[in-house]
Protein backbone atom coordinates (compact mmCIF):
# COMPACT_ATOMS: atom_id res chain seq x y z
CA UNK A 1 0.00 0.00 0.00
CA UNK A 2 2.79 2.43 0.75
CA UNK A 3 4.66 1.69 -2.21
CA UNK A 4 2.11 1.28 -4.87
CA UNK A 5 -1.39 2.49 -3.80
CA UNK A 6 -0.61 5.71 -1.21
CA UNK A 7 3.30 6.83 -1.36
CA UNK A 8 2.03 10.26 -0.31
CA UNK A 9 -0.33 8.99 2.25
CA UNK A 10 2.31 6.75 4.38
CA UNK A 11 4.87 9.34 3.92
CA UNK A 12 2.90 12.00 6.27
CA UNK A 13 2.36 9.46 8.30
CA UNK A 14 6.01 8.50 8.80
CA UNK A 15 6.68 12.15 8.96
CA UNK A 16 4.45 11.90 11.96
CA UNK A 17 5.84 9.33 13.55
CA UNK A 18 8.85 10.52 13.29
CA UNK A 19 7.94 13.53 15.41
CA UNK A 20 7.81 12.15 17.95
CA UNK A 21 9.79 10.05 20.80
CA UNK A 22 12.18 7.22 19.17
CA UNK A 23 10.08 4.76 21.51
CA UNK A 24 7.16 4.91 19.57
CA UNK A 25 8.21 4.20 16.07
CA UNK A 26 6.77 0.63 16.44
CA UNK A 27 3.81 1.95 17.67
CA UNK A 28 3.81 3.73 14.67
CA UNK A 29 4.28 0.69 12.48
CA UNK A 30 1.01 -0.98 14.16
CA UNK A 31 -1.10 1.77 13.29
CA UNK A 32 0.53 2.38 9.64
CA UNK A 33 -0.05 -1.90 9.42
CA UNK A 34 -3.90 -1.32 10.77
CA UNK A 35 -4.13 1.86 8.05
CA UNK A 36 -2.99 -0.30 5.32
CA UNK A 37 -5.85 -3.37 6.39
CA UNK A 38 -8.38 -0.80 6.01
CA UNK A 39 -7.12 0.33 2.39
CA UNK A 40 -7.15 -3.32 1.57
CA UNK A 41 -10.58 -3.76 2.37
CA UNK A 42 -12.19 -0.23 1.69
CA UNK A 43 -10.11 0.60 -1.43
CA UNK A 44 -8.82 4.31 -1.70
CA UNK A 45 -6.41 6.02 -0.41
CA UNK A 46 -5.68 7.30 3.35
CA UNK A 47 -7.40 10.57 2.77
CA UNK A 48 -10.74 8.56 1.81
CA UNK A 49 -10.92 6.22 5.22
CA UNK A 50 -13.99 7.66 7.54
CA UNK A 51 -14.71 7.52 11.14
CA UNK A 52 -16.94 4.65 10.33
CA UNK A 53 -14.17 2.97 9.02
CA UNK A 54 -12.34 3.26 11.99
CA UNK A 55 -15.07 2.15 14.39
CA UNK A 56 -16.02 -1.26 12.11
CA UNK A 57 -12.48 -2.03 12.31
CA UNK A 58 -12.55 -1.78 16.11
CA UNK A 59 -15.47 -3.87 16.25
CA UNK A 60 -13.84 -6.57 14.27
CA UNK A 61 -10.68 -6.29 16.90
CA UNK A 62 -13.23 -6.49 20.12
CA UNK A 63 -14.82 -9.72 18.31
CA UNK A 64 -11.41 -11.65 17.78
CA UNK A 65 -9.78 -10.06 21.52
CA UNK A 66 -7.36 -8.10 19.98
CA UNK A 67 -4.72 -7.14 22.49
CA UNK A 68 -2.72 -3.47 23.15
CA UNK A 69 -5.21 -1.49 24.81
CA UNK A 70 -4.34 2.15 23.95
CA UNK A 71 -2.63 0.74 20.52
CA UNK A 72 -6.09 -0.65 19.24
CA UNK A 73 -7.07 2.71 18.37
CA UNK A 74 -3.94 4.57 18.02
CA UNK A 75 -4.44 4.56 14.21
CA UNK A 76 -7.43 6.56 14.52
CA UNK A 77 -5.41 9.45 16.46
CA UNK A 78 -2.91 9.48 13.87
CA UNK A 79 -5.67 9.98 10.83
CA UNK A 80 -7.42 12.59 13.11
CA UNK A 81 -3.71 14.20 13.53
CA UNK A 82 -3.14 14.43 9.89
CA UNK A 83 -6.51 15.75 9.26
CA UNK A 84 -8.09 12.80 7.22
CA UNK A 85 -11.05 13.42 9.41
CA UNK A 86 -13.88 16.59 9.77
CA UNK A 87 -13.32 18.94 12.39
CA UNK A 88 -16.26 17.33 14.41
CA UNK A 89 -14.79 14.15 14.57
CA UNK A 90 -14.15 12.70 17.94
CA UNK A 91 -10.97 13.76 19.46
CA UNK A 92 -10.52 10.07 22.03
CA UNK A 93 -11.36 6.85 22.11
CA UNK A 94 -14.35 6.71 24.05
CA UNK A 95 -16.20 7.49 21.13
CA UNK A 96 -15.53 4.03 19.80
CA UNK A 97 -16.73 2.02 23.17
CA UNK A 98 -19.96 4.42 22.79
CA UNK A 99 -20.44 3.02 19.46
CA UNK A 100 -19.96 -0.43 19.85
CA UNK A 101 -22.07 -0.56 22.97
CA UNK A 102 -21.26 -4.01 25.08
CA UNK A 103 -20.58 -7.45 23.42
CA UNK A 104 -23.81 -9.56 24.31
CA UNK A 105 -22.75 -12.92 26.81
CA UNK A 106 -22.92 -15.08 23.64
CA UNK A 107 -20.60 -12.79 21.63
CA UNK A 108 -18.58 -12.76 24.61
CA UNK A 109 -17.90 -16.65 25.15
CA UNK A 110 -17.72 -17.09 20.84
CA UNK A 111 -14.65 -14.79 20.87
CA UNK A 112 -12.86 -17.82 21.54
CA UNK A 113 -14.46 -20.45 18.98
CA UNK A 114 -15.41 -23.50 21.21
CA UNK A 115 -15.78 -26.62 19.22
CA UNK A 116 -18.17 -28.74 21.68
CA UNK A 117 -21.55 -26.68 21.15
CA UNK A 118 -22.68 -28.25 24.54
CA UNK A 119 -20.34 -26.75 26.63
CA UNK A 120 -20.03 -23.40 24.94
CA UNK A 121 -23.86 -23.08 25.54
CA UNK A 122 -23.25 -24.23 29.78
CA UNK A 123 -20.94 -21.60 29.55
CA UNK A 124 -23.18 -18.94 27.99
CA UNK A 125 -26.15 -20.36 30.37
CA UNK A 126 -23.71 -19.99 33.74
CA UNK A 127 -23.17 -16.53 32.69
CA UNK A 128 -26.17 -15.17 32.02
CA UNK A 129 -27.10 -16.75 35.18
CA UNK A 130 -24.95 -15.08 37.45
CA UNK A 131 -25.18 -11.78 35.01
CA UNK A 132 -27.78 -10.11 37.02
CA UNK A 133 -25.04 -9.92 40.25
CA UNK A 134 -21.91 -9.10 37.83
CA UNK A 135 -20.47 -5.62 36.20
CA UNK A 136 -19.65 -5.75 32.82
CA UNK A 137 -16.32 -5.77 33.31
CA UNK A 138 -16.39 -8.99 35.77
CA UNK A 139 -18.89 -10.72 33.11
CA UNK A 140 -16.16 -10.10 30.41
CA UNK A 141 -13.01 -11.64 32.44
CA UNK A 142 -15.35 -14.90 33.72
CA UNK A 143 -16.19 -15.32 30.24
CA UNK A 144 -12.51 -15.17 29.27
CA UNK A 145 -11.63 -17.21 32.00
CA UNK A 146 -14.28 -20.41 31.65
CA UNK A 147 -14.57 -19.38 27.47
CA UNK A 148 -10.73 -18.73 26.42
CA UNK A 149 -8.24 -19.65 29.41
CA UNK A 150 -10.09 -22.69 30.35
CA UNK A 151 -12.40 -24.51 27.56
CA UNK A 152 -10.58 -23.47 24.86
CA UNK A 153 -7.59 -24.63 26.25
CA UNK A 154 -8.75 -27.98 27.39
CA UNK A 155 -9.83 -28.56 23.57
CA UNK A 156 -6.27 -28.00 22.33
CA UNK A 157 -4.96 -30.78 24.95
CA UNK A 158 -7.98 -33.21 24.20
CA UNK A 159 -9.57 -32.73 20.88
CA UNK A 160 -13.30 -34.04 20.63
CA UNK A 161 -13.68 -33.46 24.31
CA UNK A 162 -17.63 -32.96 25.16
CA UNK A 163 -17.30 -33.50 29.68
CA UNK A 164 -16.68 -31.10 32.44
CA UNK A 165 -14.81 -34.61 33.95
CA UNK A 166 -11.71 -34.44 32.82
CA UNK A 167 -8.87 -37.27 32.62
CA UNK A 168 -6.04 -36.59 35.00
CA UNK A 169 -3.36 -36.33 32.75
CA UNK A 170 -5.49 -33.70 30.92
CA UNK A 171 -5.90 -31.45 34.16
CA UNK A 172 -2.27 -31.98 34.97
CA UNK A 173 -1.44 -30.43 31.20
CA UNK A 174 -3.71 -27.58 31.78
CA UNK A 175 -2.61 -26.12 34.69
CA UNK A 176 0.54 -26.34 33.83
CA UNK A 177 -0.27 -24.43 30.57
CA UNK A 178 -1.96 -21.60 32.87
CA UNK A 179 1.10 -20.76 34.55
CA UNK A 180 2.42 -19.59 31.06
CA UNK A 181 1.52 -16.16 29.45
CA UNK A 182 2.06 -16.32 25.51
CA UNK A 183 1.70 -13.08 23.28
CA UNK A 184 2.90 -12.67 19.62
CA UNK A 185 4.91 -9.84 18.83
CA UNK A 186 7.45 -8.40 16.24
CA UNK A 187 11.31 -9.46 16.10
CA UNK A 188 14.18 -6.93 15.86
CA UNK A 189 13.92 -7.93 11.59
CA UNK A 190 10.12 -7.90 11.58
CA UNK A 191 9.42 -11.58 12.12
CA UNK A 192 6.42 -12.76 14.46
CA UNK A 193 7.67 -14.09 17.42
CA UNK A 194 6.17 -15.54 20.21
CA UNK A 195 6.89 -14.75 23.86
CA UNK A 196 6.43 -16.48 27.18
CA UNK A 197 6.45 -14.99 30.58
CA UNK A 198 5.22 -15.87 33.66
CA UNK A 199 0.95 -15.39 34.63
CA UNK A 200 1.19 -13.68 37.64
CA UNK A 201 -2.54 -14.17 38.26
CA UNK A 202 -3.22 -18.16 37.65
CA UNK A 203 -3.98 -18.61 41.02
CA UNK A 204 -7.26 -16.05 39.93
CA UNK A 205 -7.73 -17.81 36.88
CA UNK A 206 -8.06 -21.24 38.63
CA UNK A 207 -10.23 -19.60 41.73
CA UNK A 208 -13.05 -18.46 38.70
CA UNK A 209 -13.22 -21.97 37.18
CA UNK A 210 -13.43 -23.49 40.50
CA UNK A 211 -16.73 -21.25 41.58
CA UNK A 212 -18.28 -22.67 38.26
CA UNK A 213 -17.67 -26.00 39.12
CA UNK A 214 -18.93 -25.32 42.39
CA UNK A 215 -21.82 -23.35 41.21
CA UNK A 216 -23.14 -25.65 38.76
CA UNK A 217 -22.98 -28.67 41.58
CA UNK A 218 -24.67 -26.20 43.91
CA UNK A 219 -27.65 -25.48 41.56
CA UNK A 220 -27.75 -29.29 40.30
CA UNK A 221 -29.36 -30.10 43.71
CA UNK A 222 -31.71 -27.22 43.17
CA UNK A 223 -32.54 -27.64 39.09
CA UNK A 224 -31.41 -31.50 38.71
CA UNK A 225 -32.84 -31.26 35.27
CA UNK A 226 -31.22 -28.03 33.81
CA UNK A 227 -27.80 -28.71 35.91
CA UNK A 228 -27.52 -32.50 36.94
CA UNK A 229 -26.14 -33.57 34.10
CA UNK A 230 -23.22 -31.03 34.09
CA UNK A 231 -22.26 -31.70 37.94
CA UNK A 232 -19.11 -33.34 38.36
CA UNK A 233 -16.26 -33.49 40.66
CA UNK A 234 -14.02 -30.46 40.93
CA UNK A 235 -10.41 -30.64 39.25
CA UNK A 236 -9.14 -27.72 41.59
CA UNK A 237 -9.10 -28.32 45.30
CA UNK A 238 -8.46 -25.93 48.09
CA UNK A 239 -5.23 -25.96 48.12
CA UNK A 240 -4.23 -25.18 44.71
CA UNK A 241 -6.28 -21.77 46.34
CA UNK A 242 -5.32 -21.03 49.27
CA UNK A 243 -2.56 -18.43 50.35
CA UNK A 244 0.64 -19.96 52.01
CA UNK A 245 -0.37 -19.80 55.70
CA UNK A 246 2.18 -17.69 57.92
CA UNK A 247 2.51 -18.51 61.83
CA UNK A 248 -0.27 -16.21 62.51
CA UNK A 249 -2.82 -17.43 60.03
CA UNK A 250 -2.32 -20.70 61.65
CA UNK A 251 -5.42 -22.06 64.41
CA UNK A 252 -3.97 -23.88 67.44
CA UNK A 253 -5.01 -27.69 67.18
CA UNK A 254 -7.56 -27.36 69.61
CA UNK A 255 -9.63 -24.31 67.86
CA UNK A 256 -12.69 -25.45 66.79
CA UNK A 257 -12.30 -24.53 63.07
CA UNK A 258 -14.32 -21.42 63.41
CA UNK A 259 -11.44 -19.14 64.46
CA UNK A 260 -13.10 -18.51 68.01
CA UNK A 261 -10.39 -20.39 70.01
CA UNK A 262 -12.72 -21.94 72.25
CA UNK A 263 -11.70 -25.70 73.00
CA UNK A 264 -15.60 -27.56 72.87
CA UNK A 265 -18.21 -26.73 69.58
CA UNK A 266 -20.08 -25.22 69.56
CA UNK A 267 -18.91 -22.58 71.13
Amino acid sequence: MAEVRDPDGFARLRRLAESGHAGARKDAQIAATRIATLMACKGGLISDITVGDCVELVGVQRQVHVRGGQKKVDFYLRLRTLGVFPEDAPATIRAFGQALGQLSIEELVDRYQLQCRAVRDLVVDYLRERQPSLDFASLDAISRTLAGLFWARIEALAPGIDSLRLPPAVVRAWKEDLKTKRRTTNGPDGTRIEVSSPRLNAKDELIRVRAFYLDIAQWAAEEPARWGPWAVPCPIGDDEIQKPRTASTVRPAWTNGRGSGCPSSPC
